[in-house]
């Protein structure tokens, strides 16, 4: 795991050098164990090391021993080993013991179809000196980032919106549809970032790079794509059938999972995904730590469950406890781990267990993916009750519900108070009825367009570009869009910033394609519950007291924390970035008045303002205003 940089231009000057090196000062928490430059014809390559595999070797950038190709790899490939013994028996002569070695050699010898041999985590560089040619490419689910851009005749890409903007090529404006999307749902979406003309490299992408005389011209495409299928091609197999199937794809997803020369632990909440793939770590190696956190605030704590889960696996486990008081200086320092904002409250809490979780290991397994692949939100059942209300014509019944109850306070945790329940499937409806997806807006279109002082226009909907039912398509929204752009950003980030590296094994890509394979009533049903398949297969590796408990999601409570600990950095923190920004003035110190006195729950809005007014301020210096 580690932080990339690099830029290619028609020649390579000294300040070029200084520039990558600065791009590399800032994302330096990506990888403290080592760095290098490499300068070529017209490129400068820069790597910050997070070392994990072949831990005294494998240093980047790392150059052919022909001198032609150089690579800078961020992540990890998990089917190394089976690789390197395949080259190896092609002729292949290796000298470090680390996978970035096998891309390399990969790479030199099939080009970009190397990218669908390889099962693994990654954004990487590669260049190839005498044609003079750049490949960049990302992971098939997008666990790891790549941010370009092409400004003053230079082309520059890094891991994180910070290590571009250290570059210092100059201004950028903020961009309008992202900076909308972002108060909407609470992260940049649509592949977009929040800096017109810096763009992200979009999951399962690569991009080629070339000179034509000094222009240098790309060109992006896609070499994995996750299109719905539904089971539509499996007839016949029976629900036991694909229990076994995903039994024996998460086994070996977990059993590459470990390959590491660092000390390894699992991520452990109440919930049944991580729990479930605490056992089935735990039976390859019985000697793992699992870790969790807890907060004070009993309608937000998962500890109990969680240590409950350990022990019913004989297992060790740590909990951290959060502040309940929300100590400024720990957000301070959480928020600035991003180089982006994003309002996802549960962003805190992982870096606060990824602190933690850093001073005993480097590399942590988690149950990210569950839920997405397998039908595990609430929003799906309130899609389904959407599409049968409107089939027996009574579709205005949502609106009804919602007029006898408030908004859903954000000041408690809310998903498992049936009231709140309700107050949430009102207003998930009511978001499908006016916008066409199920996903809860923490400023409404009426409200944003007064946030912003501009009309607001809709969304594109998910990039599948199919027609799929609108359950099938809320849950592929969800593994293209929300995955992607909230919960792996969430991951990467916050345990980055400690040098922790967070392994998904339900995202392998294997079990991604195997999830829209298994038919929709194999994940969700009326009678069913949701991810019916999940909860079978850790039925059998799990008590039953952890399966029946119910979901809870992974949150921190932003609403009180605002009244409490962070009211003064709140305040000051907002009013003084709000002269430099675009939000309506009048409207925010409205919300903050009736917040912090109690006569309304602002908590998510304010929360949303406070993380894009600290990212704002921090970056200013690059953002035309």
């Amino acid at each position: 795991m580690c932080g990339i940089v690099g830029l290619v231009s028609p020649s390579v000057r000294p300040e070029d050098v200084a520039r990558v090196q600065l791009a590399m000062d800032s994302i330096a928490h990506r990888g403290p164990d080592a760095s290098g430059i490499e300068t070529r014809s017209r490129a400068v390559f820069g790597h910050r090391r997070l070392s994990v595999i072949d831990i005294e070797g494998s240093h980047q950038p790392l150059v052919s021993v022909d001198g032609r190709y150089t690579l800078i790899f961020n992540g990890e490939i998990y089917n190394y080993v089976e690789l390197r013994a395949e080259l190896k028996a092609q002729g292949v002569e290796f000298s470090t013991q680390g996978d970035t070695e096998v891309v390399l050699a990969l790479l030199a010898r099939v080009g970009v179809a190397a990218l669908d041999r390889m099962n693994g985590m990654f954004a990487f560089a590669f260049w190839d000196d005498h044609e003079r040619r750049l490949l960049l490419a990302r992971d098939r689910v997008g666990k790891k980032p790549l941010y370009y851009t092409q400004k003053n005749g230079v082309f520059a890409f890094a891991s994180e919106l910070g290590g571009l903007l250290a570059m210092e090529l100059g201004q950028y404006d903020v961009d309008a549809t992202a900076l909308r999307h972002y108060f909407s749902y609470q992260y940049v979406g649509q592949g977009r970032s929040m800096l017109a003309g810096i763009e992200r490299l979009p999951p399962g992408s690569y991009l080629t790079g070339s000179f034509e005389s000094d222009e240098f011209n790309t060109r992006s495409q896609r070499y994995w794509q996750l299109a719905s299928a539904q089971g539509s091609a499996r007839g016949g197999v029976t629900g036991r059938d694909w229990v076994a199937e995903l039994d024996a794809l998460l086994a070996d997803s977990i059993r590459l999972r470990l390959r590491s020369d660092a000390k390894l632990g699992v991520f452990l909440s109440g919930g049944v995904d991580s729990a479930l793939i605490a056992a089935r770590t735990l039976q390859a190696d019985p000697a793992i730590n699992l870790f969790t956190l807890g907060f004070a605030d009993p309608s937000f704590d998962e500890s109990a469950d969680a240590q409950a889960t350990a022990r019913a696996l004989g297992a060790n486990t740590q909990t951290v406890f959060a502040d309940s008081s929300a100590p400024v200086q720990l957000v301070v320092d959480a928020l600035r781990s991003l180089s982006e904002p994003l309002a996802d409250p549960s962003a805190i809490a992982v870096w606060l267990l990824s602190r933690h979780m850093s001073k005993h290991i480097k590399v942590a397994l988690s149950g990210d993916g569950g839920d997405e692949l397998f039908g595990g939100y609430r929003r799906y059942s309130a899609v389904m009750a959407y599409s049968a209300l409107n089939a027996t014509g009574l579709r205005g019944l949502p609106n009804v519900v919602r007029a006898c109850l408030p908004r859903p306070a954000s000041g408690r945790y809310m998903g498992n108070d049936r009231r709140m329940q309700l107050a949430l499937f009102a207003e998930m409806c009511d978001s499908g009825a006016r916008y066409g997806d199920f996903r809860l807006r923490t400023f409404t279109r009426a409200a944003l367009n007064e946030l912003l002082g501009v009309a607001q226009e809709p969304f594109a909907q998910p990039t599948s570009g199919g027609r799929e039912p609108l359950l099938e398509r809320t849950m592929l929204d969800d593994i293209c869009n929300y995955l992607p752009e909230d919960l792996l950003v969430k991951a990467d980030r916050m345990g980055m910033a400690h040098g922790l590296e967070i392994r998904a094994p339900l995202l392998d890509y294997r079990i991604v394609e195997f999830s829209q394979s298994v038919p929709l009533d194999q994940k969700l049903g009326w009678f069913t519950g949701r991810k019916r398949i999940l909860k079978t297969l850790a039925s059998q590796h799990l008590p039953n007291s952890v399966l029946s408990r119910p979901k809870h999601g992974f949150s921190v409570p932003v609403a009180l924390w605002l009244r409490a600990g962070l009211k003064d950095y709140a305040m000051d923190t907002i009013q003084t970035a709000l002269p430099h920004t675009a939000l309506n003035a009048p409207m925010v110190r409205c919300l903050l008045d009736e917040h912090m006195t109690g006569r309304a729950d602002h908590g998510m809005r304010l929360w949303s303002v406070l993380v894009y007014c600290e990212w704002a301020t921090r970056y200013r210096r690059w953002i035309r205003t």
